[in-house]
């Protein structure tokens, strides 16, 4: 995060890059793709990833991102967010062996 803060600092000076909503550029579609859903995120891992304090430029452009009516239509509600999370959580850090978790006895490192 540090680096990606420092980047926009460098490549946008004025601040956050402006976000029109009309154009979005690819690297707006990969920040909004990998932190769009990060508040749910936070809530699920317990885990804060955009420090307001430390990452202002990132947070003001992924707020801008969010408040763009195409994301709001992309992106699931936040409820839905929250109770995919945890499955998704799971599947993630276990991969293939949460199929033999899920149907064997043994538990899971990970478990919910």
């Amino acid at each position: 995060m540090e680096i990606l803060e420092k980047g926009i600092k460098e490549f946008f000076p004025d601040g956050a890059p402006k976000i029109d909503g009309q154009n979005l550029e690819l690297l707006d579609i990969m920040v909004s793709a990998v932190l769009g859903t990060q508040k749910a995120n936070e809530q699920v891992q317990g885990v804060k990833i955009l420090d307001p304090e430390r990452f202002p430029l990132m947070v003001s452009w992924v707020h801008q991102l969010n408040e763009l009516p195409l994301m709001k239509e992309v992106f699931p509600p936040h409820d839905k967010l929250l109770a995919f999370l945890p499955f998704n959580h799971f599947f993630f850090f276990c991969g293939m062996t949460c199929v033999y978790c899920l149907l064997s006895s043994s538990s899971c490192v990970f478990p919910l």
